[in-house]
């Protein structure tokens, strides 16, 4: 992302204390005709879209043959309603794509909800720049809720503000400006997701800071769902200490919080019994078809889980889970996810594990520091 924001103009410096200093894309800055490489940043190239729609030249949103099988037609199908200009270079429906727009005209555009909610955040962004006001309408349920509250709450601190209605419908009114602001960036629930789990299935304690607990973040939830499979969770000042106890199987909807999936399968299949992660058909557009890759390295160790429907089914059974090879997929959750097994059974072989450098570089690090 830094690299794209980088080339379109923007200048960004990061200091030794993770302090990132941004200045943002101005008329003197702004590039034209650019390749840009998302590498396998799906929120990279949808949130992209939206930006390069409103600068002037030809931008190319390329990347890797990961990226490339991503669908992203229905955020086209979006961008073109509000009068931006994209082609596809390839198969119809996919990356790369070209945008040779450099406005947005407004007015109303109507995507289905059922792949991922970037796409709806994507044009609340850039529609703050649009001609006239512009109503994005979602055709169905919206997957990932809470990714869209995060980003209405992130523009708000920016000086804008957007609004929906129960999800179907987001307004955005033209004419306001983005400001210039000091944030915070608060602890990430879903990367914590591992370490809870880790500590869960080994009957384990741990302790976790700066994690706020009245967080906008949906993967939240995943202190609720522990609690429900029987840990002992306390919270004091955005301090979370969890305390695993033998495990219940658990029958939850994922549907808006698609990232824990993979941890809590892996919780899940050192429970006895059945769970269930309902709805998250959803799961077969990401880094890899998730539903998959989780079903193999599951199988692989032991564990008899399928897919029913639109449903992840895991048959849990700590007692014959065993070492196994697995393969990430290149997929970074899948990888931390079978890494957190690993703890309790040993014997965890996992390819390609530098993909967790997508969301987590010092993953690796930290595991070894709170397990070793």
């Amino acid at each position: 992302m830094i690299d794209c924001l980088e080339k379109l103009g923007a200048e960004v410096r990061i200091s030794a204390e993770d302090l990132f200093e941004v200045r943002g894309i101005s008329n003197e800055t702004i590039g034209c005709d650019l390749h840009l490489s998302c590498r396998e940043s799906g929120v990279t190239i949808n949130f992209l879209s939206g930006i390069a729609s409103i600068l002037p030249g030809n931008v190319i949103l390329d990347g890797d043959s990961g990226l490339l099988g991503r669908p992203i037609g229905e955020l086209v199908e979006g961008l073109r309603q509000l009068g931006v200009k994209v082609r596809y270079l390839g198969e119809k429906g996919y990356p790369p794509i070209e945008i040779s727009s450099d406005a947005i005209t407004g007015g109303t555009s109507v995507m289905a909800g059922s792949i991922t909610s970037q796409y709806f955040s994507s044009l609340a962004i850039a529609s703050v720049f649009s001609d006239s006001d512009t109503s994005i309408l979602c055709d169905g349920d919206m997957l990932e809720k809470p990714y869209l509250d995060i980003t209405l709450e992130m523009m708000g601190q920016f000086g804008v503000t957007a609004h929906h209605n129960q999800y179907r419908e987001i307004r955005v009114q033209c004419g306001q400006k983005y400001k210039p602001a000091e944030i915070w960036i608060e602890g990430d629930y879903t990367s914590a997701s591992y370490f809870l789990v880790g500590a869960a299935i080994c009957g384990g304690t741990i302790e976790i800071h700066r994690l706020k607990s009245n967080s906008s973040q949906g993967d939240r939830l995943v202190i609720e769902l522990l609690r429900d499979m029987g840990c002992d969770i306390d919270i004091n000042d955005d301090v979370i200490r969890l305390q695993g106890r033998e495990l219940r199987p658990i029958d939850c909807d994922l549907s808006d919080n698609p990232d824990l999936v993979p941890s809590l399968a892996v919780a899940a299949s050192f429970c006895e019994g059945i769970s269930y992660i309902r709805n998250i058909e959803h799961l077969r557009y990401k880094e890899s078809d998730r539903i998959t890759s989780m079903i193999n390295g599951l199988n692989n160790m032991g564990v008899q889980a399928g897919c029913s429907s639109r449903d992840l089914v895991i048959f849990g059974n700590p007692h014959q889970i065993h070492g196994a090879e697995i393969r990430s997929y290149n997929d970074h959750r899948v990888a931390m996810s079978f890494a957190v097994a690993g703890l309790r059974v040993g014997g965890i072989v996992i390819d390609n594990e530098k993909c967790v450098e997508k969301s987590y570089p010092d993953f690796w690090i930290h595991f070894q520091k709170f397990y070793q």
